[in-house]
Formats: structure tokens, C-alpha cells, sequence
């Protein structure tokens, strides 16, 4: 079990982009299938206090970024484009400084279930002999672990009196998006708008930021100081 409020934690965010060109090849494009880390952002948590922040931008290995095209309509995860890159270091070049701001904490992750941007990052390091191995955390479980806290206090119920369709039952039909649960928290941050041209840059650095107010409002919230690392995609 770990202490929340006296260990360290640290979220991290990534900007990823596939249907890379490189425009260098013989004068003709060169197509490139694969996903590439092109940002990293990381945010430290120390007792309970944002202590420090880590933000790149990420070359992509092998290709001079003044040759690097994405494919048509597709800005990269977070609206980044080729232009940003110019003059960034590479993974291989980053990695020895993001290992050692990441250091013994605790990784809070934000990805998707869809694609887990950190086990990409890992995997990625560990191609360069950097393993990280550090106890994981889900952003997602820990929020999904205070709504059911909730909803059991609200209803004067136990956890382990209900059945598995109660403890559904006890969720909501449709899950709010972030932006809302940042809402909920009096957290500032919402990147959405009607027209994505419209908006600024929906960079990593502040949905780091973002996650790491609210893993803080979610540790103190209650007196919520301990919790289990969550190993299930679903963990109730």
C-alpha cells in the first residue's frame, strides 16, 4: 500500500504521431508506418505539492525535422506539427534526463485503454537499456475508486454486501469526459472547442499538469490517503 501524501509521484503525458513522411528520399516522399513520441511532458508530486515539471519536444531518429511532413489533417496527438521539432533532441538523446526526473516514484498513468502511450514509452527505453520498472498507478481507476467511495457513503452501503450489477448500478450510464472532472474539482482546463483551428496548442504539458491537480484534490479529498496499485483494466 502506498502513503500518497509522503511518497513521490510523477504524471506523465506524451504526444505521439503515425503516417509519418520524410521528404528527403530522392525527391520523392517516403512513408513512414509507425507511431513516434514527437513530446514529453512530466509533472513531480511530492507530499501532496506539484514540485516540478519536465517538457520536450522530441526529434524523431533518422529524419532531419525540416523534411518531416505528417499526413494531411493530421497534427499529431495534441496538434503538434513537424515545425516544433526543429532542433529538438531525439529519444536516444532525452531518455538518460527524463530516467533520471522519473527516478524511484511513482508513475501516474493517464492513457487511454485504447493506446497505452506509457507502456509505448517503456518499451521504447527499454530498447536503449533504460528499464523502468516503477509501481504504476491508473488515473482512471483512481478517479472510478473515489466515485464508487461516493456513491457507497451516499447509498449507506458496504462494498462487499453488493453485487457486481449494484456496484455497476452505482455509476453513472455515461462517464463525464476529463474536462468535466476537472470541473468537478474547480481545476481550469478545458482544450475542447467547436472548431479545433479555434483552439490553442492541447499540449501535454497541461493535461499533466491538469491530472496532477487532481490526483492531488482526489488524495486529499476525504482523507483518501492510501490506496492499492490496480493491476485489472476494470477494477470493480
Amino acid at each position: 500500500m502506498y502513503d500518497l501524501k509522503n511518497q513521490r509521484f510523477v504524471v506523465l503525458a506524451f504526444a505521439t504521431v503515425g503516417n509519418i513522411h520524410d521528404n528527403s528520399k530522392g525527391g520523392y516522399t517516403h512513408f513512414l508506418h509507425r507511431e513516434e513520441i514527437i513530446e514529453i511532458s512530466a509533472v513531480k508530486i511530492e507530499c501532496g505539492i506539484i514540485k516540478d515539471s519536465f517538457h520536450s519536444f522530441v526529434a524523431i531518429d533518422g529524419i532531419d525535422s525540416h523534411n518531416l511532413q505528417f499526413e494531411p489533417g493530421n497534427y499529431g496527438s495534441y496538434r503538434a506539427t513537424p515545425e516544433l521539432l526543429i532542433g529538438s533532441p531525439s529519444f536516444s538523446d532525452l531518455i538518460e534526463k527524463i530516467y533520471a526526473f522519473i527516478g524511484d516514484s511513482i508513475i501516474i498513468d493517464i492513457s487511454s485503454s485504447i493506446i497505452n502511450q506509457l507502456q509505448f514509452f517503456k518499451d521504447k527505453a527499454s530498447s536503449l537499456g533504460y528499464l523502468i520498472n516503477n509501481p504504476v498507478l491508473s488515473m482512471w481507476h483512481i478517479h472510478r475508486a473515489k466515485v464508487l467511495q461516493k456513491r457507497l457513503r451516499a447509498n449507506d452501503k458496504k462494498f462487499e454486501n453488493l453485487s457486481t450489477l449494484q456496484i455497476a448500478q452505482m455509476f453513472t450510464t455515461k462517464d463525464a469526459r476529463w474536462t468535466d472532472i476537472f470541473a468537478e474539482y474547480d481545476i481550469d482546463f478545458n482544450p475542447e472547442g467547436k472548431d479545433i483551428d479555434d483552439i490553442g496548442r492541447n499540449d501535454p504539458l497541461s493535461w499533466a499538469l491538469a491530472f496532477a491537480k487532481l490526483f492531488i484534490a482526489l488524495v486529499e479529498d476525504d482523507n483518501y490517503s492510501a490506496l492499492e496499485p490496480i493491476d485489472e483494466e476494470y477494477p470493480f
